[in-house]
């Protein structure tokens, strides 16, 4: 083997430690809320709830209806939306993987806030 050679492979492994090292290790939510009617619905409460940390983040809809959470560590979790004037809305069991990037919309129903 030549040093070309050895020098080649050397920097081949070191790509490939700094992509396992540094690669992408969280996952991306994102979603659209919405009226039954298919209407936005803006300023909702959105809630991602980790299932094994209990750890929650919190979200606001924008006016588009619109949500993201960025960097969830991945692992199963429970999604709510609240908003005044609607039932609340619960998804369980969404599963996020390394890198993902999951889609889950919600239409809400009119009724009182429940909790």
């Amino acid at each position: 083997m030549t040093k070309k050679n050895i020098v080649f492979f050397g920097f081949l492994l070191f790509s490939l430690w700094v992509n396992s090292a540094y690669g992408e290790t969280t996952a991306t939510l994102a979603g659209r809320v919405t009226d039954a009617q298919g209407a936005a619905v803006s300023n909702a409460t959105v809630e991602a709830i980790n299932t094994a940390t209990n750890n929650t983040l919190t979200a606001t809809t924008n006016e588009d209806g619109r949500y993201v959470f960025t960097e969830l560590q991945p692992g199963n979790y429970r999604l709510s939306v609240r908003q005044t004037g609607f039932q609340t809305s619960v998804k369980e069991n969404v599963a996020l993987n390394v890198a993902s990037r999951a889609t889950q919309d919600f239409a809400l129903q009119v009724g009182e806030v429940s909790a």
